[in-house]
């Protein structure tokens, strides 16, 4: 609310949060991982943090991406 009264737009949205390994093609692989499974990205932002790469994550389908996270077998090249 504040940052409305200031004239700022607000959304909030749910993202997603991923742990890989910083190693060429991590990234790939997870985000084949959901593709596969009719997952699309709507946008992802990345960094480094202690030598491990993170990707922050919003989805067209918040609920199935979850899935996919919980299941590791999907995921079991990634170190989530």
């Amino acid at each position: 609310e504040l940052l409305q009264e200031h004239g700022l737009s607000v959304t909030i949205s749910d993202v997603f949060a991923i742990e890989l390994d910083n190693t060429p093609g991590q990234a790939a692989k997870a985000f084949t991982a959901f593709t596969a499974n009719g997952v699309n990205i709507s946008y992802m932002y990345s960094f480094l943090v202690g030598g491990k790469g993170i990707i922050i994550f919003r989805t067209d389908a918040t609920e199935k991406a979850r899935e996919i996270i919980m299941q590791k077998d999907k995921l079991s090249q990634l170190s989530l």
